[in-house]
């Protein structure tokens, strides 16, 4: 793919940038790559500031050329499944996780009321209060390349039984606290 023209606009130049448009068009048209193939990619956080590629494994390293992944508990049992978009087919995959475990989580919905905070709670910051290192989350409107994730915030528990206390500081600046929230539930909050 050539580069647009910044400095040189010669009719050789100019030539050169529609041959490359030219190019790129044909090769939408005939639905092939024009990126070299990327795969889809997984990595596992190693907890010490390393990442190791685990897309093999998980069997998601798709050939096509991937474009956008969304996640979302599809079924409502807990587990994160993905939707994947493609450049080239299948355009759509849907992943269903049917991983068993034995660890917890809970999911919330976040509400605001519209009129001092916004009705989506788009900027919203969850924090899960009594662990070692609180886990926290952030509700975004989007987010990656032209995807878009569930609005439930899934918080992984581990294998805790009891109760959790999380606190919503909301984007209006206001923080609220929930108690008594149990494992293996979904709230709207």
């Amino acid at each position: 793919m050539s580069q647009s023209p910044v400095d040189d606009f010669s009719e050789a130049a100019l030539v050169s940038y529609q041959q490359g448009w030219q190019a790129l068009n044909r090769l939408l048209h005939e639905d092939r790559s024009f990126s070299g193939h990327e795969r889809h990619s997984a990595y596992l956080n190693c907890g010490s500031g390393a990442f190791a590629n685990v897309s093999a494994v998980t069997g998601l390293d798709f050939a096509e050329d991937g474009r956008a992944i969304g996640l979302v508990d599809w079924n409502f049992d807990g587990l994160i499944d993905m939707w994947i978009t493609n450049r080239t087919a299948p355009r759509l995959r849907f992943l269903l996780n049917q991983t068993e475990t034995s660890n917890r989580f809970i999911a919330l919905y976040l509400e605001g009321n519209g009129t001092t905070t916004n009705r989506d709670a788009i900027g919203a910051r969850v924090e899960a209060l009594d662990f070692e290192q609180p886990l926290i989350k952030t509700k975004y409107a989007g987010e990656g390349f032209l995807s878009q994730s569930s609005g439930w915030m899934h918080i992984g528990l581990g294998r805790r039984d009891d109760p959790v206390r999380v606190e919503v500081k909301w984007p209006n600046g206001r923080p609220e606290v929930f108690e008594g929230l149990e494992p293996d539930a979904f709230y709207v909050l």
